[in-house]
């Protein structure tokens, strides 16, 4: 069973983030869904206080903002399940998540959605598609016009399944880009968008 949090990313350190005047106040384009994956290179869970970010990240999602989409951060946390982790640490990595965008200038975001587990009956794991129904039921998100964001092929099945177009961020590394070519993927490939970063993807966007 999925658990979830709502959060918003916003600064209490007297950092410097956009005016009242220069960020948006109704964010009326589509949402765009993605997976933490894209954003965090690296958690390293013995100390909560190391991120590594994607490069071009944080700007990207703070453009997609400026721009006025709507932005709702997914991921599968199994470690919760399997013990490893707990529900307490997971909720200040997504804290800690929320002050680097904070002092990224990200002044908000739609929300955060977790699932506990990687299990296949999990309706909140991927590529399951309970996750991307709940934000849409409970936080009045419209998959349909918007996009789903990941290198994993599990979270962007479940994106194309709730009508949203599949984005693969490839990164470097080129993520992806081999299981979405293969036969078992193709409708999945014909749908989608492939970008190396999300900045450029960010940068595509009107």
């Amino acid at each position: 069973m999925g658990r979830f949090t709502t959060s918003e990313a916003y600064s209490d350190t007297g950092l410097t983030t956009p005016s009242n005047d220069t960020w948006p106040r109704i964010f009326s384009k589509s949402t765009i869904g993605i997976d933490r994956n894209c954003i965090v290179k690296n958690l390293n869970t013995n100390n909560n206080d190391q991120f590594e970010i994607q490069p071009g990240c944080l700007q990207a999602i703070k453009k997609l903002r400026l721009k006025g989409y709507k932005v709702f951060l997914f991921f599968v946390e199994p470690r919760i399940s399997s013990k490893e982790i707990t529900i307490e640490e997971v909720e200040q990595h997504n804290n800690q998540l929320m002050s680097i965008f904070g002092n990224a200038g990200i002044q908000s975001i739609e929300g955060v959605l977790y699932s506990t587990s990687c299990h296949k009956q999990d309706i909140y794991s991927f590529p399951n598609t309970g996750m991307l129904k709940k934000a849409e039921k409970e936080y009045k998100q419209n998959w349909k016009g918007g996009y789903f964001i990941s290198s994993d092929i599990k979270a962007l099945k479940a994106g194309f399944k709730v009508g949203a177009t599949p984005v693969l961020v490839s990164h470097e590394n080129g993520e992806g880009i081999e299981q979405i070519n293969t036969f078992a993927n193709r409708k999945l490939k014909a749908s989608s968008l492939v970008f190396n970063s999300l900045e450029e993807f960010a940068n595509s966007l009107p």
